[in-house]
């Protein structure tokens, strides 16, 4: 039992040391705030002003190491280290070592840094082992006990899906954890903000490995935060943590983030057609139970659906002969669907009617069925500490038994070569684009095969990205016109996914939603809305309209194509063996008839003011004036040269009078997708949507 037992390395951080300076206190500033550690071992970060202490924390608390066993990763040591704290070139430095442990004759070296670089605090560390038995497995640093905002309760900006926002702390909970790059944080920072000054709390690795941040809420204004980085090696380089102090807003920490991540990478430029796309039609072909709703020539009908919408594009999910969710990675044309030629024709078809078609794939699943599994599983699924595969069960339907599946190691070369050929497969089939599912949805996954090319306890992350943008290359080098998605985004796949499809938090309508955050981080990003549901309500096709997201349907199960085809409002009953229907009483809300005209009204006014709404730069409601505020009022604006577009959604029940201005821009043009020359002293009815035009004042 011994094996189980999971011991940690903390590093109490006694200062024994004596320091250059007499005062033994060690102080370093950037413009706008003092880090100091006193005698009491205390660490404290005022702002320049000393209005208030806004961090006051325990040196004691700041690191955590954790040992693991070589020969077994899930067995953990405690080792204490002699330590020194000192101060060089204006760097904090703590440093330990030990010569021997635990009657070992290995030696272990630490050192932890806290300086300045570009006016915020940058916590770094480094780290050497010696030994036949043992490496570092994770490092916790800087580890805060408390954010403290002095009688005030800061509102939290949180980095999951497109971004939360959680006013006063309010429905913060008592923790949350993010694991990046994933849909559970798509972003590596987070911020606490008061409306006048906040704290820019964020990794910046140009690897983009993973970081896992934790955050709790201590009292109503008090927060603490560590920073989890996984090692597994005799070595260790941390990334750059920073902690930066800016006055105004929340914008000023994604700023932050954007000038620094534009210093090492580029945001992936699409091919027109994504920049021009409306939305798209999701068809679930054939579902996992084996029910083909779809067949090939029907694309036909999919197209007709898709023009009532006013759709571009169709994602052809569950397309091969398994059917959604079932014999991974093996995508076969489906003779019972009309087989590979009748897929063929039937793209060309859809193609020839202006229609976009991607197909979907899978980048992590193996279906433990397959002969794939039973031949080649070895050599492509992820294994744990305990040599175990990562297992995954996905169930349609509730009247069989779950499909059960491995978890493929991207840094593995035979998934690396069975991805790129599903890649070529997709572009000879005609298609405009392949979907990897699961890439930019999954946090980097640790790996302890001893069957693949990297160490033991190698993370994914590199690999993940480097195959996103070795097939993107190869088959745009084909088809420059060709696009490569993946489901939900984050700043690492940002890099080389084409087009998103949105998954998660932000993508859609809930209380703590808050797209702003990444879509004014990456405000040029093109990502689909998130909408499991054969039709739209006007609010969620009003919401995707403010913040930019593709349009999306999706046709899934039985019920869904009787729904589309006839218009008849499906039952609960009709979704009886099913795990997860549509949202019913969004269906019911309205009928398909007004949903597809609303839509298409809509997706028509998106394009007639096209250099707003598919050329412009979000810019969230940053540089928005409101006469008077109103909390059912969103305004959103989108820059373009010298004009700036501004989206305004009426979410309420009422019809509501807008002023809003800009500073040193004129208004010059308002409209609705009804009208596209309102009267300037227009009101917004319920549920509505208007176009503010501004134009930059000549001087």
């Amino acid at each position: 039992m011994v094996d189980r037992m999971f011991l940690f390395i903390v590093f109490y951080l006694f200062i024994n040391s004596v320091s250059s300076q007499t005062s033994g206190e060690f102080v370093i500033n950037t413009s706008n705030a003092e880090l100091k550690i006193n005698r009491d071992k205390r660490i404290n970060i005022y702002l320049s002003n000393r209005s208030f202490c806004i961090l006051n924390s325990s040196v004691n608390d700041l690191g955590l190491v954790k040992l693991s066993s070589k020969l077994n990763p899930r067995k953990k040591m405690v080792v204490d280290l002699d330590l020194e704290f000192y101060m060089e070139n204006d760097t904090i430095i703590i440093s330990g070592s030990k010569s021997s442990f635990y009657e070992i004759d290995d030696s272990i070296k630490i050192q932890f840094n806290i300086s300045t670089k570009n006016d915020a605090f940058v916590f770094s560390g480094s780290g050497d082992i010696i030994s036949d038995d043992w490496i570092f497995g994770d490092i916790t640093f800087p580890k805060i006990t408390r954010w403290n905002f002095e009688g005030k309760s800061p509102t939290v900006y949180w980095p999951e899906g497109l971004g939360e926002r959680y006013i006063e702390g309010n429905g913060f909970g008592n923790k949350k954890t993010i694991s990046y790059p994933s849909a559970w944080s798509s972003l590596p920072w987070f911020t606490l903000n008061d409306g006048h000054n906040g704290v820019y709390m964020g990794t910046h690795d140009s690897l983009q490995y993973r970081t896992d941040i934790v955050v709790s809420r201590e009292t109503q204004n008090m927060y603490a935060s560590e920073i989890n980085t996984l090692v597994y090696n005799s070595q260790f380089t941390l990334p750059e943590f920073n902690i930066q102090f800016y006055s105004g807003d929340w914008f000023g920490a994604s700023e932050i983030y954007r000038t620094w991540f534009l210093k090492y990478f580029e945001v992936a430029k699409s091919p027109d057609w994504v920049q021009m796309d409306n939305g798209w039609l999701l068809a679930i072909l054939k579902q996992q139970n084996g029910n083909v709703m779809w067949p090939y020539k029907s694309l036909d009908d999919l197209c007709d659906l898709a023009d009532k919408f006013g759709f571009n594009t169709l994602g052809l999910f569950g397309w091969a002969h398994g059917g959604h969710d079932h014999l991974y990675p093996n995508f076969l044309p489906d003779p019972l669907m009309g087989g590979k030629d009748e897929l063929k024709e039937a793209i060309q078809r859809a193609q020839k009617r202006g229609k976009r078609i991607v197909l979907y794939a899978n980048g992590k699943l193996i279906d433990c069925g397959t002969d794939f599994y039973e031949h080649n599983g070895i050599n492509a699924m992820i294994l744990g500490a305990d040599q175990k595969p990562v297992m995954d069960f996905y169930v349609k339907h509730n009247n069989r038994s779950p499909i059960v599946f491995a978890r493929a190691c991207v840094s593995s070369n035979l998934w690396k070569k069975t991805m790129y050929e599903l890649a070529l497969q997709a572009e000879e089939l005609g298609a405009d684009g392949i979907l990897y599912d699961q890439l930019g949805v999954l946090p980097p996954e640790l790996c302890f095969s001893k069957f693949h090319s990297h160490e033991p306890g190698y993370s994914d992350t590199k690999d993940r990205l480097k195959l996103i943008s070795e097939i993107r290359t190869e088959l745009q080098n084909r088809n420059k016109d060709f696009v490569v998605m993946t489901e939900t985004t984050n700043s690492s796949v940002v890099r080389s996914i084409d087009y998103t499809h949105g998954l998660g938090k932000g993508y859609s309508p809930s209380k703590y939603a808050f797209p702003d955050l990444y879509l004014y981080t990456f405000p040029k990003v093109i990502t689909t809305q998130r909408n499991p549901n054969p039709m739209l309500t006007k609010t969620d096709a009003n919401y995707a309209f403010l913040y930019g997201l593709r349009h999306e349907i999706e046709t899934r199960y039985t019920a869904d194509v009787n729904y589309l085809k006839t218009g008849k409002i499906p039952t609960s009953e009709d979704y009886n063996l099913v795990n997860d229907p549509p949202d019913l009483e969004k269906v019911k809300s309205i009928s398909l008839m007004e949903s597809m005209s609303y839509v298409k009204s809509l997706i028509t006014f998106e394009n007639e003011f096209k250099r707003f709404t598919r050329f412009g730069e979000f810019l969230s409601d940053k540089v928005i004036i409101y006469e008077e505020g109103d909390d059912d009022i969103l305004s959103k604006g989108y820059k373009n040269s010298d004009e700036i577009g501004v989206v305004v959604w009426n979410k309420g029940m009422d019809k509501k009078k807008v002023n809003i201005s800009i500073d040193g821009y004129t208004l010059n043009q308002i409209a609705d997708p009804r009208n596209y020359n309102q009267k300037m002293n227009s009101t917004l009815e319920s549920n509505s949507v208007k176009l503010f035009i501004f134009t930059k004042m000549k001087r």
